[in-house]
This record gives C-alpha cells, structure tokens and sequence, in this order.
C-alpha cells in the first residue's frame, strides 16, 4: 500500500533488444513508486535462494525494497520484493559509472530515474502489449486492476485511458527473435 505502478524509466534491455524508441520516447519500463493512499494487485511469487542472484542482475536497475502485501480478502501478508525507482546517483553508487554507460548513455540517454511528469516518456510499445496480454490471462479483475491503477509517466493518465486514445498498442509485434519473450 501506499506505492503505485508507473511506466517511468527507460530500460537498457529495450534498447538492447531494438525494441525501444528514443525518438518518440516509447521506452518506459514498469517500476513501483511511493505514493500515499495509492494500492494496486499483485502477483506474489516465490524464487528460489539460489536464484536470487540471477534475479537482482535481471532486474539491475531498481531498488529492490521488502513490502508488505495484503491478501485479497484484506489480511495482512508477508513480505515480498518490490521493484521501486531509484536514483541515477544510487545506481551509478552501486553499479558503476562505466555500467551507466554501457547500458544507458551508449543508447543516448543521460538518466535513468530523472524522467518527471512533464518528460513526455511513454511505455515500450511491445513491452506494455507484453504486459496487457500477461494480466489478461489472470483474469478480469487482474486485468482492470492494472489498467486503471498502472500510470504514465506522467502519473495522471491510467494505461485504461492511453489504450483506449491508442488501441495499435495491442496490434504492435515483438521482434520475430523476441516473440517468445513479449507475447504474455
């Protein structure tokens, strides 16, 4: 509770990937973020010790935070990691700035988590497709979970309202080499 979903930050692996574009700004990643009296569903999962590490090098550009979920029916959960924002400062301090460079400033970006409201940055095409196919398959109140309480960047416009204005979200292609990988 308390965090909201928001498409915010640029991931290297959409650039890696070809599957971002810098000049629309199309290249947003899904993070958390804090932000008061706000709640959306989950998905908990277990990941095994051993494949922690592997976890944290996929997921390289987030502050992974302990959180505390409420189950459906209002109880209290345990704690779960959570992708949240962080800082450039904050990565770069525990990453490196040789790091930064490779995986960001090479595709022409100067920031990570520096994208404010006004920034105009918008969700990877094929990624966002990639998660609507994905909640659509844990049904419907999974599904309108997200689309009304998963946000722009620009934290006001819900991903119900800019699928709604931009319906070709959902005809947009993974890359024949990704289609495995970006299909939900």
């Amino acid at each position: 509770m308390d965090f909201r979903r928001v498409f915010a930050h640029p991931a290297s692996i959409f650039f890696q990937r070809g599957i971002a574009n810098l000049q629309t700004k199309e290249m947003a990643s899904l993070s958390t973020e804090p932000a008061p009296g706000c709640s959306f569903l989950v998905s908990v999962f277990e990941i095994p010790e051993d494949l922690l590490p592997d976890f944290y090098e996929r997921e390289e550009e987030f502050q992974i935070i302990r959180a505390r979920f409420h189950e459906l029916d209002g109880r209290v959960g345990a704690e779960a990691l959570m992708c949240t924002r962080w800082s450039d400062e904050e990565y770069i301090a525990k990453r490196g700035q040789d790091t930064f460079d490779i995986k960001y400033k090479a595709y022409g970006l100067d920031t990570i988590w520096g994208w404010d409201a006004q920034s105009g940055i918008l969700p990877c095409r094929v990624y966002l497709r990639h998660c609507l196919l994905a909640v659509k398959k844990l049904g419907e109140e999974v599904y309108d979970d997200f689309v009304a309480t998963t946000y722009l960047g620009d934290r006001t416009t819900t991903i119900k309202e800019y699928i709604e204005a931009n319906p070709s979200i959902m005809l947009e292609r993974p890359p024949p080499h990704l289609v495995d990988r970006y299909s939900g």
